[in-house]
């Protein structure tokens, strides 16, 4: 990751994979934070997954299929899942495992590339976790904080806290005494981002004993929390259209999309691949490319989805979009 001179607050990545140097940086890492906790933990989702074929393709899965009898599979109470296809915990001794372990920072990187998210499988390596607790505790622990109860119609449904994806997310919504319940089994909750950057997630206070399994979510981040699919396809979009370019780290585009979705609503765009495009388009043509006269023509026509309405520009209107979005963003006006 470099930050670029001209635009401070974009960075440069390299997208193809992770360099020896950044593997051995993030090994170090985690290797640290094994320190301060009694175990680490694996969390895999081998979801829609063949073990047995990818063992034979992969030295990570042949290592995940020789230790699978020490498996703890996540089990919460929830009809879309099963036995087969819930997250599990494989315990884990990063000093005696190094390569193993480069190998999986390197397989969860190239898991967040665009072709395999967009396979639907998801990611197979969802992160490690650091803990003083054993692992079957552990494992109840995650299990009840997935199934969380709406404060309003009490009814219950799924928070996948296992994806790092919406983990991520999620803990940049909610208060810290929320983000606190969610990580208090842990010492560390380690992932790794879509940008290839190490994200390791602590709660404020150790507090395993007084910790409830409700969040006790409010309405408006449970509003918030509904959007976190719409972010990350967006985020899959962006990456992939800004491959090997500069471009806002993960969280930065974050704020960006949930801004983006804010005036989507004011302008009544209901359907979520319509909010896709409209938040892509806010992070790449520019934060008032809604203003500009003819994207703001086209957004006052109904009765039409928008990605329909905007397909018959053309790339010279987009880049005369781009260049006005940022005159009004410095105090420019159009008349409309």
């Amino acid at each position: 990751m470099t930050k670029t001179n001209n635009t401070p607050e974009l960075f440069l990545y390299e997208d193809d994979k992770l360099s020896d140097g950044q593997i051995s940086k993030i090994a170090d890492e985690l290797i640290k934070n094994a320190k301060e906790a009694d175990y680490c933990y694996l969390l895999l989702d081998l979801s829609l997954r063949d073990l047995s074929d990818l063992a034979l393709e992969n030295h990570v899965y042949a290592y995940i299929e020789d230790n699978y009898s020490k498996l703890q599979f996540i089990q919460f109470d929830h009809p879309m899942f099963n036995i087969q296809n819930v997250p599990v915990l494989l315990p884990f001794n990063l000093n005696e495992q190094i390569e193993i372990l480069k190998q999986l920072i390197q397989l969860s990187f190239q898991k967040t590339r665009t072709k395999a998210l967009l396979s639907g499988k998801g990611r197979a390596i969802c992160g490690w976790l650091f803990s003083n607790e054993k692992i079957q505790d552990l494992s109840d622990y995650i299990a009840n904080l997935c199934i969380q109860k709406h404060s309003m119609s009490f009814n219950y449904y799924l928070l996948r806290i296992y994806d790092p994806a919406v983990l991520s997310s999620l803990l940049s919504l909610i208060l810290p005494q929320i983000k606190d319940k969610i990580l208090s089994a842990t010492t560390c909750w380690a992932v790794l981002n879509g940008d290839g950057v190490l994200e390791c997630y602590k709660a404020a206070k150790i507090r395993w004993e007084f910790v409830v399994h409700r969040l006790g979510l409010n309405n408006q981040e449970m509003k918030d929390i509904a959007n976190i699919g719409i972010e990350n396809q967006t985020l899959i979009k962006y990456r992939h259209k800004y491959k090997n370019q500069p471009r806002y780290h993960e969280a930065q585009a974050r704020e960006h999309i949930r801004k983006a979705l804010l005036i989507a609503n004011q302008y009544q765009l209901n359907d979520e691949q319509d909010k896709v495009l409209f938040a892509l388009h806010y992070l790449t043509i520019g934060s008032e490319f809604h203003r500009t006269p003819k994207v703001a023509a086209l957004l006052k026509e109904k009765g039409t989805y928008y990605q329909k309405r905007v397909a018959s520009m053309t790339e010279e209107e987009w880049q005369v979009a781009k260049q006005q979005s940022q005159e009004l963003k410095l105090g420019e006006s159009y008349a409309l």
